[in-house]
């Protein structure tokens, strides 16, 4: 029996978490298993009730600071004496994005040793990296690498510290080159497994809908383009409706598109439904407009009810690695507005095709299912 932390951010309701969640509740059945939380929201996913529940600011509220840590606070109040502006705001956003959690989080590995951590996303990678400690380290790349971080160059701060992990897991081939040679050797790829309990595909006519859900805030998922392209098959197909459904408001940008389009009457924009895969699974076809990705988990679970799917060439390479384009979906051009649009007008055309590559698509169920998928995880210990 090993103990096991996961060290992760709780923000949003994606990968890391549903990874999180899976794995933990496996890992409980021979170990013991603790799930640290660098934020505190809460989690949407169900977490097996032994598991141990501590989110860090918690922690860090019912401790007073070491001789360690207020060394570290000294040092900090004396850089910000000398420096201005940029150089300020720089070091302010660094020490309490990555010391700060990074400190707290060894004093709690020092009061709690482990065998193995288990990290998500950027931030607690690096705080992990920062820390000494005996246990093996797993660190896992969630998102495109190169979004803005911090000011900081996203790759080379992240080639700077993850070698120091044990390994590092990337969820496509495409984001793992992106990285150093350093980071490379020790990497692995694993992709996201697909969501349990989804609905048996659909039998019969579908519905004259076309679907997108996202988070509709982060511009990344180009919902603006996804409009546009919509608005040129409605000329020619008045009966179809577009349905994006979704966390958060509509970014500006994409609400603008929206007021313009000539057929916005047939756009609805719908919060995210609880029951949303049953909802869609007999809808004409779901888009996925994004500029950059990770593993989307929209297009996984799209492809897992038997929905034919259109998807942007986005990089970090998730999209790619999931369709064979013209054989289990279609995947276009980053950024066409016409490639997306003659891309669902195929689709309405040829209904026996998109049946065809629907059932193909159906074969994610098997090969992303959770249990193969939490496999290779745990055969990283």
């Amino acid at each position: 029996m090993k103990n096991i932390v996961f060290w992760v951010n709780n923000l949003g309701k994606g990968g890391a978490q549903r990874v999180t969640s899976v794995l933990a509740n496996r890992l409980i059945k021979d170990n013991n298993v603790t799930i640290v939380y660098r934020d505190s929201d809460s989690c949407v996913y169900d977490i097996d009730p032994k598991i141990k529940i501590l989110y860090i600011k918690d922690y860090q509220n019912n401790h007073t600071p070491n001789f360690a840590q207020k060394k570290e606070n000294i040092i900090f109040r004396i850089k910000r004496r000398f420096l201005k502006g940029k150089e300020l705001k720089k070091l302010n956003k660094l020490y309490y994005f990555y010391q700060v959690p990074a400190s707290w989080f060894k004093r709690y590995l020092d009061e709690n040793p482990c065998d193995v951590i288990y990290s998500f996303m950027v931030g607690p990678n690096i705080n992990l990296t920062m820390v000494k400690t005996n246990a093996k380290t797993i660190l896992s790349e969630r998102n495109y690498p190169a979004v803005p971080l911090l000011e900081t160059d996203p790759v080379e701060v992240r080639n700077k510290y993850y070698p120091k992990g044990d390994i590092i897991v990337f969820q496509t081939e495409e984001m793992k080159n992106m990285f150093s040679p350093e980071v490379v050797k020790k990497s692995v790829v694993i992709p996201n497994p697909i969501k349990e309990n989804l609905p048996l595909p659909f039998e019969g006519e579908r519905q004259k809908i076309i679907v997108n859900y996202c988070s509709l805030d982060r511009p990344q998922k180009n919902l603006d383009l996804l409009f546009k392209a919509f608005d040129m098959v409605a000329e020619k197909y008045p009966d179809y409706k577009l349905m994006v459904y979704g966390y958060g408001d509509l970014n500006p940008k994409a609400c603008e598109t929206l007021e313009s389009c000539k057929n916005k009457d047939k756009i609805s924009v719908l919060p995210f439904d609880p029951n949303l895969h049953e909802k869609i699974k007999d809808y004409a076809m779901f888009v996925m407009t994004s500029d950059y990705e990770g593993m989307p988990n929209s297009l996984i679970e799209a492809m897992g009810i038997g929905l034919p799917v259109i998807s942007t060439d986005c990089k970090g390479g998730g999209a790619k690695a999931l369709i064979n384009n013209h054989k289990n979906g279609i995947i276009v051009p980053r950024d066409d507005i016409e490639a997306v649009a003659q891309a669902m007008e195929f689709y309405i055309e040829n209904p026996e095709k998109a049946k065809e590559y629907a059932k193909e698509a159906l074969k994610v169920r098997e090969e992303l299912s959770v249990n193969r998928i939490a496999e290779k995880w745990i055969a990283l210990i």
